[in-house]
This record gives C-alpha cells, structure tokens and sequence, in this order.
C-alpha cells in the first residue's frame, strides 16, 4: 500500500504524488511497465510522473522542464526573453521562472554557488552586499531621493539571497541548476547584474573570475549612484574615488551626464582639484534643495580651514539627508554637523580649529566592537590587511569629536588622545541615521529613518597628491590603498547602503522558501504563508511562497 498524499511535498524525496499516492520515480526504464503503477517511463529513460509544476515532483535529482521531468543537466529551450527558461503550460503558479530550473538533491544537498563581491576595482572585497538570483525583471533604480531600508522588498523576486560576510564571501544554497541565470550584486544604489553559465546540480560552484564578482566602474556596466563631491583643498576623496575602480569618463559637470557630479569650494590653499573645463562652484549644490535631491551621496571633504557655512545650506542638507540623502564629511567640513541642531546633538563636539589637541601622528585607533557591525568593521580591516597590532593607523589624525551621543550616533573609530587631557578620548568617525528624530507615524508607530550621515576626523591620506597643479585627475596619486583609505572605503559603501539600526545585525528580506513572520515580510512577489499556506499568523512558523491567485 504506498502512503497517500494531496501534493509531492507530502512524500519522501524519490517519490511523487501520483493520483493521492507516493508513487516511486526517477529509477531507470525502458518502458511503462518497469515502473510503479501511475508514472511512466519518460523520454529519457527514467520513471517520472506523467506531468509535474516543479523539481518536488520529479524525486531525485530531476528537474521539471516545460511540464516533464528530466535528469538535472539536461539542456532547457532558450529562453524567450529576460534570460528566464520559460514555465511549465501547465505548471500555474507554483513554478515560475527560475524556480522551475530548482531541483532537490539527495541526502540534504542542495546546488551552492559561492563567491566575492569586490569594488568596482576588483580589488577590495565588500561587507554587507547583497546577492542574490533574480527570479523576475530587475527594474531600474527611481532616480532622486528614496527610503531605502533594509529588509525591505528587493528588485526582481528573488529566487534566494543572502549577504557577504566580512571576507567580502556569499553562499547562495539551492540555486538554479543545469541552465544560466542572472546574479545580482547591490549595496543600496550600487548595483550589477551578470550572467552565471550553467552550474551542475547539487553541488557547489565557486567563482573565480573578479571581473564576476565586482561592482560597475561606469554606467554601462550597472548602476552607480548618483555622487556628488565639493571638492577641498585638504582631502582629496575624488582621488579615492578613482582607486576604488570608478572610471574616470564618469566624473564630470553636472550638465555632462556622468556618476561623479564635480563641485568646487571657493576657499582653499593650494586650490581644491577641478575638472580641466573647471567645476560649478559648490554653493550652487548646497543652497539649492532642488540640486541636493537629485543625489544619493554627497561628499563634502576638508576645504582646509573653518569655513562656516550659511543656515539656509545646513538647513538644506539636514532636509536633505531626512528625506533619505547620504552625507560623508571629514574634518574641518565638522561647520556642517557640530554648530547647529539636529546634528550638534549626536555627539559631543569639541571642534578644535587650531588643532592644538591633535592626537600623535600617526595615531593607532581602536575599531568600537560592541555593536554587530563593529566586529564585522574590526575583521574586515584585518582580512584586507589595514590593521597592525589589531589597530588602525591614521596618518593626519584630528581631535573634533569626544564621546557619541547613543543611541543618536554610532561610534566606529577612537583612541586615547595624550594631548588632550579635557576630552581624553578621540571619536575619529561615527556615523548617525536621519531624521535624527524622527516625528512619529501617522498611527502611532515610532518615526522612520531614511538617510545617514558619516563624519571622518581623518583625511583619506596625507599624499594623496602627486602634484600641486589642481586638476583632477592627473593630480591624483596612483597606487595602492592606505590602511586609512581601505577604512574609508569601507565607509562610503556603508554610507550607501540600506538604513538600519547599527545596533542590530544586517539583515535582508527572504526570499522563495526561506523563513519569514508577520514582522518580517518576504521580497516583493512572494507572500508569507504557513504550513498550511494559509496567510501567516504571528507564532507559527511561515516561509515565503509564490502566491496563487
């Protein structure tokens, strides 16, 4: 008597439910009559039953292509459009796309794909990215300010994701096999999709070519946000900019259409780096509200001195970042957080313009490791090799910042000062989310933070330079990365990605099969059910499914 069933999955895994019974599949045949009553011996030679919607259906190490089972490895029709196999006529909506290319493994394998993801250099490995397969269109980015929080619905149904430790490494378990497929790569607006020759089932599959596995170095290659710089006279970052792999064709005049969007400030000795066809003058970008929505980040460096800055262009910025903008800033740019409310309040600032404090040069920091992203701060210095003796050393360090205010500000980098016997410990970066209030919600629930703001009391590095000339870029040092300037890296990617509270680990929306709650909705496309595949209810356990309609 073979146990009786109402779907596939009620059966153990080299079975089908065939006519409400666990019928056998997937031995070898030459004809019906070699296999269980209800399956048939199929085209190729194995017995499957007569139809199926998804891998469950097939047993063992099959795959249900078009509506019929078949050996994993076997080539699927080229797909119609969108690089997707096309579903089953018959497979309605419990197979789609991707999904269907899914097969079940024995003994608790799954098909595995493993990697990096790297800057656009193809050089430094990247935390927190998230990767994962498409299993629908990946639409473009809504260009100008958004509310990017993390955990919340990712582009494309994700068939499955995950994100890369502090190694820069991810492993996508139970991706499509025996057809290629799409991979996504994305930190907030950063993003990149290639295409993954066919990989064999069950069995895991380890990229190796870098060019895979990195971020895009112009807009033809994936999406780059839109970056805007005020260059200063002190901190060259669009250098640094240029380290991390940006193509240089992609820094230009606002007018010129490319990712980097070329300011000036008007103070500075020797003068800030321009463009050859010179750069607007950065007041154009911080007095107009309209200008500063256009971006995602702005970096503001060190101009080389306190200059203050007018109410209406702090205003501007503090609406900006509120509404969901980012903001970096190092040193002396400390006019645009320390003086005025909200910001003057994450942090006790002790803005030292005569740099009578500054910590000994060069300074050995310590990474703050009481909170989730500190650990993963403090490891991913020492995979990439910027700490010596467990500490990071900082060449022009400043002394701006005492204690952070939390959980308002996030503490990242900090020392013991000997020249500063007031404020004895050094803040050398922190980090807030904004509004840094956040006015409560219509029905009650607390506020929501969109954007965040970085402040660096150090300068990308103290050569960053290679000559005096003040053009951009051939005044800009080439080599390798500085401990400081692999930091700040790690910093403006962070500065980018989705919003979250430091205080938790990182987290992404799950995707096909993966856990979800009532407090943790799937990826957009798919629906948090129970075992019963009713809609979930808080306490029980729930995955997310393709919905049916």
């Amino acid at each position: 008597m073979l146990p009786q069933c109402s779907r596939s999955g009620d059966c153990d895994a080299g079975s089908s439910c065939i006519n409400n019974a666990c019928v056998p599949v997937g031995n070898t045949c030459q004809a019906n009559r070699d296999c269980a009553p209800g399956a048939i011996c199929s085209e190729h030679d194995r017995c499957a039953p007569p139809s199926c919607t998804s891998a469950i259906d097939c047993g063992l190490e099959q795959g249900c292509v078009q509506g019929s089972c078949a050996p994993v490895g076997t080539p699927l029709p080229p797909p119609p459009d969108g690089g997707f196999p096309p579903p089953p006529p018959d497979a309605g909506p419990s197979c789609v796309n991707l999904q269907c290319a899914q097969v079940t493994c024995t003994n608790g394998g799954t098909t595995t794909l493993s990697g990096q993801v790297f800057d656009p250099s193809g050089t430094v490995p990247l935390y927190n990215a998230v990767v994962y397969v498409p299993n629908g269109e990946v639409k473009p980015f809504t260009p100008g300010l958004t509310c990017d929080r993390c955990g919340s619905p990712t582009s494309g149904d994700p068939l499955v994701t995950t994100l890369t430790d502090a190694t820069g490494t991810f492993t996508l378990r139970n991706v499509p096999a025996g057809t290629s497929f799409p991979l996504v790569m994305q930190i907030g607006k950063w993003r990149r999709v290639v295409t993954i020759p066919a990989v064999p089932a069950c069995t895991t599959t380890t990229l190796s070519d870098v060019n895979q596995q990195r971020l895009p170095r112009n807009r033809n290659e994936g999406n780059i946000p839109q970056l805007a710089i005020a260059t200063g006279s002190a901190d060259p970052f669009e250098c640094l900019l240029l380290k991390m792999g940006i193509d240089v064709a992609e820094f230009t005049r606002p007018e010129n259409g490319g990712r980097v969007h070329m300011y000036v400030t008007p103070q500075g000795n020797p003068p800030p780096l321009q463009l050859d066809g010179g750069s607007p003058p950065a007041t154009s970008l911080w007095l107009d509200a309209g200008t500063l929505s256009q971006y995602d980040v702005v970096l503001l460096p060190c101009e080389g001195s306190e200059y203050r800055k007018p109410d209406a262009g702090i205003s501007n910025l503090v609406d900006y970042t509120a509404a969901g903008g980012r903001l970096f800033v190092t040193h002396y740019s400390y006019v645009w957080t320390a003086f005025d409310a909200p910001f003057n309040q994450v942090a006790n600032w002790v803005p030292d313009p005569s740099q009578q404090h500054n910590p000994p040069d060069p300074f050995s920091a310590l990474i703050d490791t009481t909170f989730p992203k500190g650990v993963a701060f403090q490891d991913w210095l020492s995979n990439v090799n910027a700490l010596s003796s467990g500490k990071l050393s900082i060449n022009d360090p400043r002394d701006d910042v005492g204690p952070v205010n939390v959980p308002l500000g996030t503490r990242w980098i900090y020392g013991p000062n000997p020249n500063n016997t007031i404020t004895p410990i050094t803040t050398q970066h922190l980090t807030w989310n904004t509004p840094v209030f956040p006015p409560p919600q219509p029905d009650g629930d607390a506020g929501v933070q969109c954007g965040r703001v970085v402040f660096s009391d150090f300068h990308v590095t103290a050569d960053g330079l290679a000559n005096g000339q003040g053009k951009f870029p051939t005044s800009c040092r080439s080599g390798a990365m500085t401990p400081q300037e692999k930091a700040l890296v790690f910093m403006l990617f962070d500065v980018s990605s989705c919003v979250q509270d430091d205080r938790l680990p990182p987290d992404v929306c799950p995707g096909l099969n993966q856990s979800c709650s009532t407090t943790q909705p799937c990826c957009s496309g798919l629906t948090c059910l129970g075992q019963t595949l009713a809609p979930c209810v808080a306490g029980e356990p729930c995955s997310c499914k393709v919905p049916i309609n």
